[in-house]
């Protein structure tokens, strides 16, 4: 019986950069709240400071400092944590996370590392 493999590729492309503007977009594009972009008013929004009608934990997590970071050079994603190696440890992540896979690079790493084991 021949095996059939099935990859669920998402499209990574976009900035690695992103200027405050954008932040401040996207919660008006997401939630319909205009916010008077400043350095401030992003951190008031982190902190769950301004009233959202209770959105400020969304909004919160959305802007939060590990989303809004992004590795600008090669040498910052060398420096990136490794993924787990096994597929035992990718079915716990699964497990944990409810059986959501969270993030492209969560894929990416699962396909490079059946490629380099030669599943694939």
């Amino acid at each position: 019986m021949k095996k059939v493999y099935v990859v669920h590729v998402v499209d990574a492309e976009g900035p690695l950069q992103e200027d405050l503007l954008a932040n401040f977009e996207r919660v008006k594009e997401e939630f319909g709240y205009s916010v008077n972009p400043t350095h401030e008013n992003l951190k008031k929004l982190q902190n769950k400071e301004i009233d959202l009608n209770g959105l400020e934990e969304v909004v919160s997590r959305m802007l939060s400092l590990s989303r809004i970071s992004y590795n600008e050079t090669w040498d910052q994603i060398d420096r990136m944590p490794l993924p787990p190696t096994s597929l035992e440890k990718h079915l716990k992540i699964v497990i944990k996370t409810g059986g959501c896979i969270i993030g492209y690079v969560w894929i990416m790493w699962v396909l490079m590392e059946s490629i380099q084991e030669g599943v694939i």
